[in-house]
């Protein structure tokens, strides 16, 4: 183990510059883009063989190195002590200066036994929670606690985007490739290091009580024995013994089988709140390593640690078979037993110097008695773990527990460290409210060819536990929408898109897509739905109508589908009654059959107005004019867009209504008139009154004299003027203005327009109303 943290020194101090540095495994690898970004600055630099090997797992202390010069670059040498661990010796390692300085900064606190542990694998947790400390990323506030301490830093990790390639397994080990991308999603500025910092850190680890690490790369004389390989020695294994493959004067001699010794390290687990009927939990699971040759595990004894192991059923055991650090190969069951829960004649390879995962699985009952419980080593038993050397078949036998003498023989072969047991706690499976959000969304124009405005707004509540959305289904929709995008509220990008070819079962107007984002316990998330429209050259429809809805079906292409996080099941469709037991409710907010959650009614149009604004010279307040006279002009203004099939589609007016209130003036009702201001003796009669609010009808406008065309993109300026017989019926203030109401709405406007394909009866603006000039005569 010296040998192997001393070269974790050289590896610091020698190696090249990040520019010379070309990585021979990474061209084709997922995770090449965030390896390279780390090389490129300097954090990073690989192996002397010219490789990064981006697959082998990564160490807690690895992993800390990386980190710490990722965020504080050449500071983290900054440190006045190497002491900081219950496990660091007097013999400073490599990674020392890394954890004391974490340390120091509150990004790590290490075990309860005052162990920091560097040569164990770190997981996807804890690598999360160093890299948020360190980079003192912002937390999510909770209405209630958390259901597990590391929910918090995986909620930073997913709004990050961390889990679209690496996957949300708390308990996951990290291989070398995924812990530089999970670095490089977090989105926190790294440091670059200087070129020559390799030198730096020579110098500076020579000033900070390192000497003690690297004097033997000068001292003209080797001390044999002294766990250190100095110039001239062939091996150094810490003593000066003969007969154990490196001998008395540190020279390399054939050395005999020697005994096989196994190591155990069993992984922290926090809490797992789940739910009844639960399958595949993870109950505990411990690292084997072997050491001086390979060891098979044959057998493993465990006990309740609290409750009872009747709420579970289906007990299993699993192993990494491939070194991938998964523990995915079943190797055997058992049944509890008085408490008790043996796996006996096992062959569980453990390979001398290599990690091997274990796990113990179970299913929770779903009926009968269900309590809280925890699985744990059962250590009263002097052979709980045994296992056979793989080369001289020798029993590996006694064992020392927590650094507590060995109980069955005078030597142990087998040394275990044990952690607070993972409680299972057993609730009632979450469910989840979908339901309308209350902000307005009203009925829109969706101009084909462009991203609409939003359609649809709903909320998700998640209850009993976090739940994890795997696909939205949204109805309504016509073959004018290409596609629906999908966005948290106030996001500026989709999170998702929603097509026709993603649902289970192809169906007219559905869009569906694969999510995979978390509802955290007890709070919403509120989502809005956008829809990208088909121009008209590539099946966009004018006329067509588009009321998009998340369906109360619980058949076929249901609303949502979505697990329970804790739980690990998936959410039942709702049942209809009146309690909600791990189901999907739709359209509402407690229990009870499902109700649809309706958005407005939408029209796809070819042109669409942009605006319409007031364009009278006259300012407000003016005196009422006698005579003919004009008293409004209105600017119309189309969008650019790309509807293109035989000519760009423009707007054609053909009707306006103006609501002219006239207070105390009057007018000869025969005389409105509309035209076009550049060409002012060409006009079109309206009919009207003459006096109060007088409701002004210009129609025929599309086949009349004057243009009523806006083109796309363009303007059209329209006036109108009438003959004002009196401007003060009696004594005292006259008031005269005219304006457009009731725009915005579909169930009708004051204007009548087509696309030149056709006809609506409404104008799609956020204002209802436009007003030109105010006139006023006291």
């Amino acid at each position: 183990m010296r040998r192997m943290l001393w070269s974790g020194v050289l590896l610091i101090v020698l190696g090249g510059s990040a520019e010379a540095v070309t990585l021979q495994d990474i061209a084709n690898h997922p995770y090449r883009e965030s390896i390279q970004e780390l090389v490129s600055r300097g954090i990073v630099q690989g192996y002397a063989d010219g490789t990064f090997k981006p697959d082998m797992p990564i160490n807690r202390a690895e992993f800390l190195k990386i980190l710490m010069l990722a965020v504080f670059g050449e500071e983290v040498f900054d440190v006045t002590s190497t002491a900081c661990f219950f496990d660091f010796s007097t013999q400073v390692q490599w990674y020392y200066p890394h954890a004391c300085t974490a340390k120091d900064l509150g990004i790590v606190e290490g075990y309860p036994d005052g162990t920091f542990r560097g040569e164990s694998t770190v997981n996807l947790v804890e690598a999360l929670k160093m890299s948020v400390e360190a980079w003192e990323m912002p937390l999510q506030q909770y209405v209630r606690a958390p259901g597990h301490w590391y929910d918090p830093y995986i909620d930073v990790a997913a709004s990050r985007g961390v889990f679209a390639t690496i996957p949300l397994v708390p308990d996951f080990p990290l291989t070398r490739g995924e812990a530089a991308e999970l670095l490089i999603r977090l989105g926190q500025p790294l440091q670059a290091l200087d070129p020559d910092f390799a030198e730096e850190q020579l110098r500076i680890l020579s000033r900070q009580d390192l000497e003690d690490a690297i004097q033997g790369l000068f001292t003209p004389d080797p001390v044999c024995g002294n766990g250190l390989l100095e110039r001239g020695e062939a091996c150094d294994d810490g003593n000066t013994e003969n007969d154990d493959g490196c001998s008395e004067i540190c020279i390399i001699v054939p050395q005999p089988v020697r005994h096989g010794a196994l190591r155990i390290e069993q992984r922290p687990l926090g809490t797992l709140n789940i739910a009844r009927g639960a399958e595949d939990v993870l109950l505990l699971a411990f690292d084997a390593i072997a050491g001086r040759q390979d060891i098979f595990l044959t057998q493993l004894k465990f006990t309740v640690g609290a409750g009872s192991l009747d709420s579970g059923r289906n007990y299993r055991l699993f192993y990494d078979r491939d070194g991938d650090g998964n523990a995915k190969t079943d190797i055997g069951n058992a049944v509890p037993q008085n408490g008790n829960l043996t796996f006996a004649n096992l062959s569980i390879p453990v390979s001398d110097g290599f990690y091997t995962r274990v796990e113990v699985h179970g299913d929770i009952a779903s009926s009968g008695t269900v309590d809280d419980f925890s699985l744990q080593f059962d250590i009263s038993e002097p052979d709980y773990i045994e296992g056979v050397d793989a080369v001289d078949g020798e029993d590996v036998i006694g064992i020392e527990t927590d650094d507590v003498t060995c109980q069955l023989v005078s030597i142990c072969w087998i040394t275990v460290y044990t952690d607070t047991p993972r409680l299972i706690s057993v609730g009632t499976q979450g469910s989840l409210f979908v339901t309308k959000d209350s902000s307005p969304v009203r009925s829109r124009q969706l101009l084909a060819g462009e991203l609409s405005d939003v359609l649809l707004r709903f909320k998700l509540r998640a209850a009993e536990e976090d739940v994890a959305v795997t696909k939205i289904s949204v109805s309504g929709g016509s073959d004018s929408i290409d596609s629906l995008e999908l966005f948290e509220q106030g996001a500026s990008a989709p999170f998702a898109t929603a097509r026709k070819s993603s649902c289970d079962t192809v169906s007219a107007g559905y869009f569906c897509a694969d999510t995979d984002f978390l509802v955290m316990r007890d709070t919403e998330k509120r989502l809005e739905v956008r829809a990208r429209v088909n121009a008209d050259t590539a099946g966009g429809m004018s006329g067509d109508s588009v009321a998009l809805a998340l369906a109360a079906n619980t058949t076929g292409n249901t609303a949502i589908e979505a697990w329970g996080e804790a739980s690990l099941i998936e959410l039942n469709q709702n049942n209809g009654n009146a309690t909600a037991e791990g189901e999907i409710i739709i359209g509402r907010d407690t229990a009870g059959p499902n109700s649809t959650v309706q958005g407005e009614t939408h029209d796809v149009t070819f042109a669409k107005f942009s605006s319409i604004s007031d364009e009278n010279s006259d300012a407000d307040n003016s005196p009422i004019p006698a005579g003919l006279s004009t008293i409004a002009e209105f600017r119309f203004t189309a969008k650019s867009h790309a509807n293109s099939f035989n000519g760009y589609n423009d707007i054609v007016i053909a009707s306006i209504v103006f609501s002219v209130t006239a207070t105390n003036v009057q007018f000869d009702s025969s005389s409105f008139e509309l035209y076009n201001p550049s060409n002012p003796g060409v006009a079109v009669s309206c009919s009207g009154g003459s006096t109060g609010v007088i409701t002004v009808t210009c129609s025929g406008l599309s086949s009349s004299a004057i243009s009523s065309v806006v083109t796309q993109g363009g303007a059209l300026d329209l006036a109108l003027r009438a003959d004002i017989t009196n401007t003060q019926i009696t004594a005292g203030s006259s008031t005269l203005q005219a304006q457009l109401n009731g725009l915005g709405s579909r169930s009708g406007g004051p204007i009548t327009w087509n696309d030149e394909e056709t006809t609506f009866q409404w104008v799609d603006l956020t204002t209802s109303s436009v007003k030109s000039t105010l006139y006023r005569t006291q």
